[in-house]
């Protein structure tokens, strides 16, 4: 009807936010349900609830907007909002489609301790509707709840693909496959936690993943930081509160015993070109990473520089200022690989079209020359 009214195709699709398939008499509580959709993918948990509220407000019987409230509280810890939520998208169950109502039973389920009869709903759900990332998560969480952690990855992997930058369904991957390697958080899942914390740095579930990883590696201090940072995003006093403290104590208690280091700083130079045959591959805004590793020893970097691909070529710097963390410094590994990679969309994890050039193995203090000459598959 815009369009026939005298707007461009272009502009309609420009302006507007796209609708969700869910069962509403009102168009005005959809489209604010749509907005607040848009701003939970993009991490935004409080523009996500004010909005959100703002579409029950309209439509007090919209029955997914209460189930999406209801998950919400729940990842957020205030039971008595699940359940109040909970019980209004139940009542609204007879109005809604087959989708929604899958949904909905699935959900109300799992909250009655009734796990392998919410588990059906999902499968089936996941069977007729494969592109409905809601069924993907939930089906995850089924799986993880019932301690089948390979299969709640495998969901929550279906869930990612769908919605790439969703922070809680990469949060919930990450703790899937750690549980699924016997709680081993290195690798893959910290990669995760820390792409879920790029997109939505409150992520409570993703900032005590990433203190435990960094725990697990003997980097207390930097287990503090995480956790301290999840204090603000809790009920003060509240069980959550008392248990995130307790963890902090501990870190501190453990980083405080910590040997004091003997080994002197360390300085890694060098120059990254870019072969000619590539030059046509890139862009000048696009993201350059230049990173040292281990030659033997933990994947994560010990130290990182980021650029831009319009400062090719590039004479950098590396040292123990520039670290992760504090217990990985360059300084600790005699030996080390040198990558530089342009990233199109700035990512911290190597993604299929990056550019990369990788160096042989050089010590820590020396120097190194690089040619970003392969795409990465």
């Amino acid at each position: 009807m815009r369009n026939r009214l005298g707007e461009s195709l272009a502009q309609v699709e420009k302006q507007s936010t796209p609708l969700a398939r869910v069962t509403t008499p009102s168009i005005e509580a959809l489209q604010r349900y749509s907005a607040a959709l848009k701003r939970d993918s993009a991490g935004d948990t409080e523009g996500f609830l004010r909005l959100a509220k703002n579409a029950i407000e309209i439509d007090p019987d919209f029955a997914m907007a209460h189930l999406k409230l209801a998950v919400t509280y729940e990842q957020l810890g205030n039971e008595k909002e699940y359940r109040s939520h909970l019980a209004l998208a139940r009542r609204g169950v007879a109005r809604v489609s087959e989708r929604e109502r899958y949904l909905i039973t699935a959900t109300d389920f799992g909250a009655r301790g009734l796990e392998e009869k919410a588990l059906e709903q999902y499968r089936l759900l996941t069977e007729l509707y494969p592109d409905d990332i809601e069924g993907w998560k939930m089906l995850g969480k089924s799986y993880f709840v019932m301690g089948r952690f390979a299969e709640a990855a495998k969901a929550y992997s279906k869930a990612a693909i769908r919605a790439p930058r969703d922070a809680q369904v990469l949060a919930d991957l990450a703790d899937a496959l750690a549980m699924a390697r016997g709680q081993n958080m290195q690798g893959a899942p910290e990669e995760l936690v820390l792409r879920a914390l790029q997109i939505d740095p409150k992520n409570v579930k993703a900032l005590a993943l990433a203190g435990s990883a960094a725990f697990d590696r003997r980097d207390f201090r930097g287990a503090v930081r995480y956790w301290e940072r999840m204090l603000p995003l809790v009920e003060a006093g509240s069980e959550d509160a008392r248990v995130i403290q307790s963890n902090i104590e501990e870190a501190r208690a453990a980083a405080a015993a910590l040997p004091k280091p003997a080994v002197a700083g360390a300085r890694l130079q060098g120059t990254v070109r870019l072969a000619p045959e590539l030059a046509s591959k890139i862009s000048p805004t696009d993201t350059l990473f230049v990173y040292a590793r281990a030659a033997e020893g933990p994947a994560m970097p010990l130290a990182v520089l980021r650029g831009r691909a319009a400062d090719l070529p590039l004479k950098f710097s590396l040292d123990d200022s520039m670290a992760m963390s504090p217990a990985m410094k360059l300084s600790a590994f005699p030996k080390v690989v040198v990558t530089a990679r342009i990233s199109k969309f700035g990512s911290a994890t190597p993604q299929s079209g990056d550019l990369q050039g990788v160096s042989a193995p050089v010590a820590n203090s020396g120097s190194v020359s690089i040619t970003i000459d392969k795409v990465v598959r």
